[in-house]
Formats: structure tokens, C-alpha cells, sequence
């Protein structure tokens, strides 16, 4: 590439800083989601009010392990997109980018529903600014060379 200018297609730091934002996330999405996937019984049942029974304490537990193994999933799953699209693949981050969003609104549902581990809920903040700064026009330039949007 002679004669080719070297910082054409250096990686902008809006894209650097939105994927380490998603490593965080991710990160700490799967942390509290094997937080919650690892809750014993007994730690449960003494939160639980003494009116509910055994059964019932055994059935939120697995829904409860279930739903933290779903959020170490996602992390793991995340990761492993926002490190494709730091390769500039744009398919790989409007996957990203998706999966960020149905992380966002599956962690808000099952705060609500569920409750969750404050690691997971603490998540939703690096990845939505992860997701923000990817969606930035200068991050949307270098992954779409031939579409320019203006800042």
C-alpha cells in the first residue's frame, strides 16, 4: 500500500472506547449472572417470607438459577460480538448492537419480575453507553466506508 495514508482506516477511539465499554458490561453481566445461577436454597428461604413454602421457594429457584445463567450467556455472547466488530465487521456490530438492546430490556424485565444480582443490573450502564458510542457517526463511518453521515 504505497503511498496509501496510513491513518485512513485507523480505528476511530469512539469505536475503541464503545468496545471496552461492551467488555465491561459483558463482564460484569456474566459475573452477576453466575451470582445469581449459583443462590443456594437456604439463602433463598430465609428471604423468602415463612407464608411461602419449600416447593414454592424451590420453583423461583430454578426459574431464578435459570435466569443467571441466561445473563452469564448473553455477557459471554456480547463479548464475544463487540470483539468481532472491533475487527471492523459491520455485521458483527449490529449484532452487537441488537444484542445489547435485548440485554437491556431482558435485565429490566427480570430486575422487575425476578430480581437479579445488583453485578447484572449495574451492567446495563457500560453497555448502553458502549451501544451509544458505537451508533456515533464517526464509528458509523469507519465501519461503512462508502456512507458518510455527518457528525
Amino acid at each position: 500500500m504505497t503511498g496509501a495514508d496510513p491513518g485512513a482506516d485507523a480505528r476511530p477511539a469512539v469505536v475503541t472506547a464503545g468496545f471496552w465499554s461492551l467488555v465491561v458490561g459483558a463482564a460484569l453481566l456474566c459475573v452477576g449472572g453466575l451470582a445469581t445461577a449459583t443462590i443456594s436454597f437456604d439463602a433463598l428461604r430465609q428471604a423468602a417470607p415463612s407464608t411461602v413454602t419449600d416447593h414454592t421457594v424451590r420453583s423461583y429457584l430454578l426459574v431464578y438459577r435459570g435466569v443467571g445463567l441466561l445473563f452469564a450467556a448473553s455477557g459471554l455472547a456480547l463479548g464475544a460480538l463487540a470483539a468481532r466488530a472491533r475487527r471492523r465487521d459491520p455485521r458483527f456490530r449490529r449484532s452487537a448492537v441488537v444484542l445489547a438492546l435485548v440485554i437491556v430490556l431482558l435485565v429490566g424485565v427480570a430486575a422487575v419480575f425476578a430480581g437479579i444480582s445488583i453485578l447484572a443490573l449495574l451492567s446495563l450502564l457500560p453497555i448502553i453507553v458502549g451501544v451509544l458510542l458505537l451508533s456515533r457517526a464517526a464509528a458509523i463511518n469507519w465501519f461503512f466506508p462508502s456512507y458518510h453521515v455527518e457528525p
